[in-house]
């Protein structure tokens, strides 16, 4: 097991045609190992509960 990771997220918002589209990139990673695939599985959730947050189909359990 290795230590930290050190990566960066970069978030970029994009308004079009009265829509607004979110556009997520993280680098930093060495290669597609389980850290990444952590990341990557970790956000796809992340953005499927803001979408349907953002829908109002689900309220926040926080």
């Amino acid at each position: 097991m290795g230590g930290p990771i050190n990566t960066t997220v970069t978030w970029t918002l994009k308004h079009e045609d009265g829509t607004t589209y979110l556009h997520l990139d993280q680098t930093g990673f060495e290669k597609e190992d389980q850290a990444f695939n952590g990341a990557k599985y970790g956000w796809v959730k992340m953005a499927s509960d803001l979408e349907k947050s953002a829908r109002g189909k689900v309220r926040p359990n926080r």
